[in-house]
C-alpha cells in the first residue's frame, strides 16, 4: 500500500547523531514507532545532563529539517513543530534513569546507543500491555472536564455583550457567540451524572440568549428525538413537537410500522425544522441494501407562513446519512389557519411521501443497475460547489464507471463529515441524483409492501 500523500518521510538523523556522538551526557536517542507520520526521537541523558540537552533542543531540531518558518512549541524538556513541507517532529530529552518500560517503548529503534541501554529498554518495553483506563481514572478525567466547563461559563458571563474577537485578518468575530459554541459542544459530550446534570442546567441558562450554532443543529444517536425537541422547546417552538407526533401517528397508522427517530435538523432561526425516520429494516435488490425512510419538514415562507412537507428517503445501513428524494412540492398554510389545518396538511404529505417511497426504491434499483461513464459531468448538472463535488469523489463518487446508485451514496457518505448546513445540501443532492434514475419495473417486486 502507497503512503498517504500527507506522511513525510522519515527524517535523515546523520547530522544530529554527528552531533551527539562523544557527548558525555548523552548516552543515546532512540526514535519511536512511527504515529501518524511523525518522528518521535528521545534523547537519553545523564541524571545531571538533562537541562543542558533541554536547552539545546531548537539546535538539535535544525539538524534534522529546516526549521524556517516552522510552528515551534517548546516545553519542559520537549519540543513538537511542523515544518514548512508538513513534516512533523517531536524531539525530547530524557533521563536515562526515567526510561521504564512503557507501552510506547514497544517497537522502538535505538538509532545511538554504545552501552547497550536503549536496545535494553526497548526490549523490555515489548508486548506491554495498553492498559484501559481505571473507574478512577475515568471518573477523575469527568470531573476535570467539569470544572474545565465551569471556567468557561465563569468566563463567558464575565463578558459584555457585544464583545468582540479580532483576529490577525483583522476580521471581527463575536466572542460571546464562538464561546457559547464551544461550550455547548464540551457539555453535550459529558456522561450523565449529577454532577454533569447541574452543570448543563446552569449551561442552558447562561446561554438563554444565545442562539444554536449558525451552521445548523443536528441531532443524532441516544435519545436523539427528545433531546432534538428539547431545544426547539427551550427556544419557545412547542408546535414542532405537534407537528412530528402527528406524522408519526400517520405512519403507524398508514404502515403500521413504528417510525425510528434517526436525525433532527434546525436552522439556527428554527425557519426550517426537519425529522428523519427509518422505517423497518433494510431492503434488498441493490448492493448495498438500503434503509427505507422518510423525512418531515416545515419551514417558515417569506410571507411568514409555514410551509409542509415530507419526502422519501433511502441510506446504507452503515451510514449516518441518508438520500433525500424532495420534488420540491410544498403545502402553505397561513399561520392563522388553525392547529387542525396544519396537522392536516402535516398528514397529507407524510401519505404523499409514503405513496412515493416504493417508487424511490425502484429507482435505486434501477440506479444500481446504470453505469455512470461521466459520472463528474452528471454531478455538474448539481450545481454543487467544487469542495462538495471532491468530498464525493474522496468516497468514491467519481470512480471509472460507478453506478449511479454509488455516485449518489458517496454524496450521502460525504455528509458525514460536513456541519450541519453542508450535510443537508449534500442529502438532498444524492435523493436528486436517484430521482434522475429510471422508474424501474414494479411487477412481482417487494417494494408495493412498504
Amino acid at each position: 500500500m502507497q503512503p498517504s500523500a500527507d506522511v513525510k518521510p522519515v527524517l535523515d538523523t546523520t547530522r544530529l547523531l554527528a552531533a551527539l556522538q562523544g557527548d558525555e551526557r548523552v548516552h543515546g536517542v532512540v526514535r519511536l514507532a512511527p504515529t501518524d507520520g511523525r518522528t518521535r526521537l528521545i534523547i537519553a541523558t545523564t541524571w545531571d545532563g538533562l537541562d543542558a540537552v533541554a536547552a539545546r533542543l531548537p539546535e538539535f531540531a535544525a539538524l534534522l529539517l529546516d526549521t524556517q518558518d516552522a510552528a515551534l512549541v517548546p516545553g519542559e524538556a520537549r519540543l513538537d513543530m511542523v515544518a514548512r513541507g508538513g513534516e512533523r517532529l517531536e524531539l525530547r530529552a530524557m533521563r536515562i534513569g526515567e526510561l521504564t518500560p512503557r507501552t510506547e517503548g514497544d517497537g522502538g529503534e535505538p538509532l545511538l546507543d554504545p552501552r547497550g541501554l536503549l536496545r535494553q529498554w526497548v526490549d523490555w518495553s515489548a508486548g506491554r500491555p495498553r492498559h484501559a483506563p481505571t473507574d478512577d481514572a475515568t471518573e477523575r478525567s469527568v470531573e476535570r472536564r467539569i470544572l474545565a466547563c465551569d471556567d468557561v461559563i465563569r468566563s463567558f458571563s464575565a463578558l459584555a455583550p457585544g464583545s468582540r474577537l479580532v483576529t490577525p485578518t483583522r476580521e471581527a468575530r463575536g466572542l460571546r457567540h464562538a464561546m457559547a459554541t464551544r461550550l455547548r459542544t464540551r457539555v453535550a459530550a459529558l456522561p450523565a451524572g449529577a454532577a454533569a446534570d447541574a452543570l448543563r442546567a446552569r449551561v442552558r441558562e447562561a446561554l438563554g440568549a444565545m442562539p444554536q450554532a449558525a451552521a445548523g443543529l443536528r441531532v443524532t444517536g441516544t435519545d436523539a428525538r427528545e433531546r432534538f425537541l428539547a431545544v426547539a422547546d427551550d427556544e419557545g417552538f412547542a408546535g414542532d413537537r405537534a407537528l412530528l407526533d402527528a406524522a408519526e401517528s400517520q405512519v403507524r397508522a398508514s404502515t403500521g410500522r413504528e417510525p425510528r427517530f434517526e436525525a433532527g435538523f434546525a436552522l439556527a432561526t428554527f425557519d426550517q425544522v426537519e425529522a428523519r425516520y427509518a422505517l423497518g429494516a433494510a431492503v434488498g435488490g441493490c448492493k448495498p441494501p438500503l434503509v427505507p425512510g422518510l423525512l418531515v419538514g416545515v419551514a417558515v415562507t417569506p410571507a411568514d407562513d409555514l410551509a409542509l412537507w415530507a419526502a422519501p428517503t433511502v441510506r446504507e445501513p452503515a451510514c449516518d446519512a441518508a438520500c433525500v428524494a424532495d420534488e420540491g412540492r410544498r403545502t402553505v398554510v397561513p399561520r392563522d389557519a388553525g392547529r387542525d389545518a396544519l396537522l392536516g396538511a402535516c398528514t397529507d404529505a407524510v401519505d404523499e411521501a409514503l405513496d412515493a417511497l416504493p417508487v424511490l426504491l425502484r429507482r435505486a434499483r434501477s440506479a444500481h443497475r446504470e453505469v455512470l461513464e461521466t459520472p463528474r459531468d452528471l454531478l455538474a448538472t448539481l450545481h454543487l460547489p467544487r469542495s462538495f463535488i471532491a468530498a464525493a469523489e474522496a468516497h468514491g463518487g467519481l470512480e471509472t464507471r460507478v453506478s449511479r446508485l454509488l455516485c449518489a451514496l458517496a454524496l450521502a457518505r460525504a455528509a458525514t463529515d460536513m456541519e450541519p448546513l453542508v450535510a443537508r445540501k449534500l442529502e438532498f443532492a444524492a435523493g436528486c441524483l436517484l430521482l434522475g434514475a429510471a422508474p424501474g419495473d414494479d411487477d412481482g417486486d417487494d417494494c408495493a409492501a412498504l
